[in-house]
This record gives structure tokens, sequence and C-alpha cells, in this order.
């Protein structure tokens, strides 16, 4: 009997134990959720892209609104080491190497060196011009570190549409709508 008694008190103790860690773990998961939150760079919809320099593959340094398009551009911000940018690049060099840009140029600006952008674009098989902000201005002025952001810019030079997800570019036409074209 004594016996008994002790097995249903330690089967108790092991279920009060239970309860508490599922009820610990539940909370710890709860909090890392909450903790998450969305990417908050200012570049967003209906504001104007802005003027700032960045260096080209050839050591010049451009101002971005003269590679922008008068008819709109795709711009996109990657970090090279980045999986997610890697296949949103590659999904773009598609749409390039098919022609189904037309005359919208795509710019992609990168928060690495000039060289190691030669090498990113050799190894990726990428043809597009990536531009590097080597003095980190998109970060630090416009809180752009969250990577990759695809922008749609208008002619004018106002932000149409982004996105951060990668794969979200599946309706070309439909995207390019959103620069006017």
């Amino acid at each position: 009997m004594l016996k008994k008694i002790g097995m249903a008190i330690a089967a108790l103790l092991v279920a009060g134990a239970g309860l508490y860690f599922g009820m610990a773990t539940r909370q710890a998961v709860s909090s890392r959720e909450e903790a998450i939150v969305a990417p908050t760079s200012t570049l967003a919809d209906s504001t104007t892209f802005p003027n700032v320099p960045v260096r080209g593959e050839d050591g010049r340094v451009h101002q971005t609104h003269d590679l922008l398009g008068a008819r709109g551009s795709v711009v996109i911000f990657m970090s090279l080491g980045c999986a997610p940018c890697k296949e949103m690049a590659a999904e773009w060099q598609r749409y390039v190497t098919a022609g189904r840009l037309g005359d919208i140029p795509l710019v992609a600006i990168a928060d690495s060196q000039p060289d190691v952008i030669q090498i990113y674009k050799s190894n990726n098989n990428i043809t597009f011009p990536i531009y590097a902000d080597t003095t980190h201005v998109f970060m630090s002025r416009y809180s752009v570190d969250e990577y990759p952001l695809r922008l749609m810019v208008d002619g004018g030079h106002i932000i149409r549409s982004h996105t951060y997800d990668p794969s979200a570019d599946e309706d070309l036409a439909e995207t390019l709508k959103a620069i006017g074209r």
C-alpha cells in the first residue's frame, strides 16, 4: 500500500513538472514570436527613392537617380551571403535573360565592396549591375537592414511597391504595372 502511495505521489510530481515545463516553453516561444518584428525600412510605398552615392563595379561613384530609368526601375537591396537574396537575384536574372524587363533597368545595391561584388556576379552568372553601398547610407539613413528588399520605382523616383519576399515576383506583368509600365 505504501508503495502505491509513493508511486502516486511520484506520478503527481512528474505530471506537475511536465505541466510547469510545458507552460514555461509555451511562454518562451510566445515571447520569441512577439520579439520578431517586420522589417522597418523607411523606403516604403509612396516615398521618394533617395539620390545617394553608390560605387559601381568599376570603382566609380554614381548617384542612384542617374541609375534609374525614365519609365521606372526595379531596385534590389541584397547582402551577398544571404540565401533569399541569391534566390531573388536568380529570379530577376531569369527575367533579364528572357528580355522580360524591356527597357526597365534592374539595379541591385549590395552591402559589399566592388571587388567582392564582381566575384559574386561571376560565381552566380549575374549580368545586371550591382552597386556597392560602401558608406552604408541605406542602412544608416533609411534602415535597410533586412534583405532582400525589392522596390518598384516609377519614372518620378516614387516607390510604388516593395517586398522582402524573394519569390513574390511570380507575375512580372502585375509587378511592372506598379511602376506604370
